[in-house]
């Protein structure tokens, strides 16, 4: 499903890294859609430090939100 681009902010961990693209933790809802992951495109980051991520929306598969990194910032360890 295709969303209009609309910046989000996310406080987050990654849980692994598969080539280009981050998946981050996350249970919830995004537009009345029940969101289990968010798939992040656009850097590197170290798995399991929590991070705060300003995300640009591009779509959602299934239970998946896919997102383009605007900026972020390392909070913890």
């Amino acid at each position: 499903m295709s969303l209009l681009p609309e910046n989000i902010f996310l406080i987050s961990q990654p849980l692994r890294r598969a080539r280009a693209k981050n998946e981050f933790h996350f249970t919830g809802y995004y537009q009345g859609r029940k969101i289990r992951k968010i798939i992040v495109k656009g850097a590197k980051f170290d798995a399991f430090k929590i991070y705060m991520l300003e995300l640009r929306t591009l779509s959602i598969e299934k239970d998946t939100l896919y997102t383009q990194l605007v900026k972020f910032k390392h909070i913890l360890d």
